[in-house]
């Protein structure tokens, strides 16, 4: 694939000059850089440019990954308008998937472009014009938007920069026969979401010839403590989850949360329906004797749970246990 940081960043330091400009390059959700979301939620973000001070005469091109380490992200949005239109083809340069970067196993990659800094004459592309001043302190770029959906367990996940590098157009000069530039520092700042572990696990196998016990905490927090709760499972997965009463409960229905519903306290979920105590807490577990049939090796199972008086208005994450030989 043709890369933007072989060629649009090609002359990535073509000046004599050191510049000690750094590039800015942020993901926030709303304006903050850390949020607190249900299991499972899409969680809405931006990534912006600026750089750090007014040393350079504007951006002259970037790049960078985009990954999420709570799962696979989607497509993101490129601004249909802006000065970032200098650095997308045939105006600038930008890889073949386009300025908003190619999904690669999860990951967006090759995110940005590179303005027509090298004047180029000799090929249809790049063949735009200059734009100084992008992205000077105080006039931050809107890069991209998009949305990346929330893991179902507990625990706290960052959608990240890698792989960043960037450019400066170098101030004071002609751009005869080209304008020159200079590699920049890259600074990132990612977005941290948090998702509550109101349901934790010990181990995350049982075997099934030998049988084990897989011990479920319960922790819904003081505020609830004195409500009855329900553990449900689920095999087959647990997005998009049934929502109810304006929650999400994060397993999908199938036969073994229908079991889990009529036959609580009943193997191999025990303890599954209950009060909790004083402190909002009660335990579980799942459990398998001895000598499951090995055709249920590789099997993974979720668990989670709702509080379901005086209302179902309460659902945790969810855990997993994969079932071994």
């Amino acid at each position: 694939m043709l890369s933007l940081r072989f060629l649009g960043l090609a002359l990535l330091s073509t000046s004599p000059l050191a510049l000690a400009t750094d590039l800015d390059i942020t993901v926030h959700s709303n304006g903050v850089s850390s949020v607190a979301v249900a299991p499972g939620a899409l969680v809405p973000y931006t990534v912006t440019i600026e750089l750090g001070d007014a040393l350079t005469a504007g951006l002259g091109g970037f790049a960078f990954d985009l990954v999420f380490d709570g799962g696979d992200l989607g497509a993101a949005v490129a601004p249909a308008t802006g000065p970032t239109l200098a650095f997308r083809s045939p105006v600038g340069i930008s890889n073949p998937a386009g300025f908003g970067g190619t999904l690669i196993d999860g990951k967006l990659v090759q995110v940005g472009g590179a303005q027509n800094t090298i004047q180029n004459f000799f090929a249809p592309v790049p063949s735009g014009a200059v734009t100084f001043g992008v992205a000077q302190p105080g006039s931050a770029v809107l890069v991209l938007t998009g949305t990346v959906q929330a893991p179902t367990e507990g625990g706290s996940f960052t959608l990240s920069v890698e792989n960043a590098l960037a450019n400066g157009i170098v101030a004071g000069q002609s751009g005869f026969p080209f304008y020159s530039v200079d590699a920049l520092d890259v600074t990132t700042t990612g977005l941290v979401i948090d998702i509550a572990s109101t349901l934790a696990r010990d181990v995350a196998q049982v075997p099934l010839s030998s049988g084990g016990t897989q011990a479920l905490a319960l922790d819904a927090g003081a505020i609830n403590a004195g409500r009855i709760y329900l553990v449900l499972g689920s095999m087959s997965g647990t997005l998009p989850g049934i929502t109810a009463n304006g929650i999400t409960l994060p397993l999908n229905a199938d036969p073994y949360l229908n079991y889990t519903l009529v036959a609580p306290n009943v193997g191999p979920l025990f303890t599954s329906f209950g009060m909790l105590d004083g402190q909002g807490q009660a335990a579980s577990a799942f459990t398998l004797p001895a000598g499951v049939s090995p055709l249920l090796a590789g099997m993974t199972l979720h668990h989670a749970y709702v509080l379901v008086t005086p209302t179902l208005d309460f659902a945790s994450n969810s855990v997993s246990v994969t079932l071994i030989p």
